[in-house]
């Protein structure tokens, strides 16, 4: 492994709203709507900071149309990356996560992109 692979994946994981991220990844997709809503955060900055996650292999991004959405990322990731998330998954339980967080995550997944994003999904939902 190459330090500057750890290095790259340990500052992507090491801002608190891009850590949510992947925790609130864990349980499957969500576009970049549904993630801006999820954690406060205005459109560009999630962007933002989604692209350093992807550049660290944390997560990857597929388009439909106008929307982006975001996963975790696979068995393709790189192996520092794997071995991260595993890190993630292990201690996210024990992370303080404030109710109102956890409402707030499962009331946007529970509306779906439409309801988050204000226009109609590809395909007609998701």
């Amino acid at each position: 492994m190459q330090m500057t692979s750890l290095a790259t994946v340990a500052a992507a994981l090491a801002d608190a709203s891009r850590l949510k991220a992947v925790v609130y990844l864990a349980d499957g997709e969500l576009c970049a709507c549904q993630l801006a809503a999820a954690l406060g955060l205005a459109q560009s900055t999630v962007s933002r900071h989604m692209a350093v996650l992807e550049r660290a292999g944390l997560v990857v991004s597929h388009k439909e149309g106008r929307w982006v959405y975001f996963r975790r990322a696979g068995r393709a990731a790189p192996a520092v990356a794997r071995a991260a998330l595993r890190w993630v998954d292990a201690h996210a339980g024990e992370a303080d996560v404030p109710a109102a967080d956890r409402r707030r995550l499962e009331d946007v997944r529970r509306r779906g992109p439409e309801g988050c994003c204000g226009i109609r999904a590809p395909g007609g939902g998701r």
